[in-house]
């Protein structure tokens, strides 16, 4: 079994080890700025059996623990070269091998430092460095599969724009500068790496899943590729991508496709929020149809029907192709137009009419599908009906 080395140049302030809040870092970007994760990483590889020293300016820092009791129960004391630290191993209970990999890991990344494996019997005495040594199974394990919670962005391409990368990869995390920082409940397609203007809290996850939300779909807003608007815009309803909200001040190529594809069953609805305030009506053009003579003798028909059920339809009614074989129809309220899909007429005139009539309560009196107000006004015709008729 190996040793994994974390090496950062300079020479460490055993005070930094022992107390809690002394965070001192070169870098404005550092990825910790708590003074908490060396305590922490400590904490959790004592508890998991792990060995941990630190090496430094010709001094070596041994960490074991002793079991002592306080009150009522018993407990694992930290100790530094045989002197008692002021916390146990129940500092970061419920973190994870991997946390404290990635406390090691940030901290190295913020000093440019190297990560490496070892013989177990190698030494690393570097008078003006610091090395940090771990031998354990599991930390070596995580060691290899590190590719996995901090991914190299720099390996593939960047399909983002800004601060946000977007990466073409497998993943269920979402990261900042790197570093796996949240798990979603909807898995994502794409790999995102937000580079600034997020906060953590002090177990370095995210302190605001939306503002990281924001920043993605943000640039998504300013993305130029058709293939990565697609995907992302049309995604399957459960992932990531279909949750996405707030797209701001989008551009040119995002417009474009949205307008192309604003019938798709799957367009993101604040992606089609978002172009409408850009082109207002424009958005709602399609192209109309010209009817056959059947077809027009079908829509008379329908129309007539309609009126035996309420007063004549005032609004204009296009006929179009351009909407989806899902959706029959669309009430269209900016211009206050029925645009009705072509293919509901070779279903005939009672179809049509039934269409027509529910698009017709949509502009009206601002039914919305499956709504009780809808339920009630269906109810309330259908009754009286039979009332005239009884």
């Amino acid at each position: 079994m190996s040793q994994v080395v974390f090496e950062n140049k300079g020479v460490i302030d055993p005070r930094s080890i022992t107390t809690f809040g002394v965070n001192s870092k070169e870098s404005t970007s550092a990825i910790g700025h708590f003074g908490t994760g060396l305590k922490y990483a400590i904490a959790v590889l004592l508890r998991e059996n792990h060995h941990i020293r630190i090496m430094s300016g010709g001094e070596s820092y041994e960490f074991t623990t002793k079991r002592e009791r306080i009150r009522l129960n018993d407990f694992d004391i930290v100790y530094m070269n045989d002197q008692p630290l002021g916390f146990t191993t129940e500092l970061g209970k419920q973190w994870e091998i991997w946390m404290a990999y990635r406390e090691l890991y940030c901290n190295t990344l913020d000093e440019k430092g190297r990560v490496y494996t070892s013989p177990d019997n190698a030494e690393h005495d570097i008078a003006d460095s610091t090395v940090v040594v771990v031998q354990g199974k599991a930390f070596e394990e995580m060691h290899v599969n590190r590719e996995k919670y901090f991914p190299d962005f720099s390996k593939y391409t960047d399909l983002g724009h800004g601060n946000v990368q977007i990466a073409d990869f497998n993943t269920e995390f979402l990261f900042y500068k790197g570093i796996r920082v949240f798990t979603p409940q909807a898995r994502p397609l794409f790999g995102y790496n937000v580079t600034g203007g997020q906060s953590l809290t002090e177990d370095r996850t995210l302190s605001s899943t939306w503002t990281y939300s924001w920043a993605v779909a943000k640039a998504v807003g300013q993305l130029k590729d058709r293939g990565t608007l697609g995907r992302i815009l049309l995604a399957p309803s459960g992932t990531f991508e279909a949750q996405l909200d707030g797209f701001g001040a989008v551009g040119p190529d995002f417009v474009t496709f949205v307008r192309e594809n604003k019938h798709h069953e799957r367009m993101n609805p604040a992606a089609l929020n978002a172009v409408k305030s850009v082109l207002g009506n424009e958005f709602y053009d399609s192209t109309e149809c010209v009817l056959t003579p059947r077809e027009e003798r079908i829509m008379g028909k329908a129309l007539k029907l309609v009126e035996k059920v309420c007063s004549p339809i005032k609004y204009p009614i296009c006929v179009t192709e351009d909407l989806p074989p899902n959706k029959m129809a669309i009430a269209v309220f900016p211009t206050s137009t029925i645009w009705l899909n072509r293919s509901v007429i070779a279903m005939g005139s009672r179809r049509v009419a039934s269409t027509l009539y529910e698009e017709n309560l949509h502009l009206l009196h601002k039914l919305a599908d499956c709504s009780r107000e809808m339920q009630n006004h269906l109810l309330d015709t259908l009754f009286g009906f039979v009332a005239d008729i009884g």
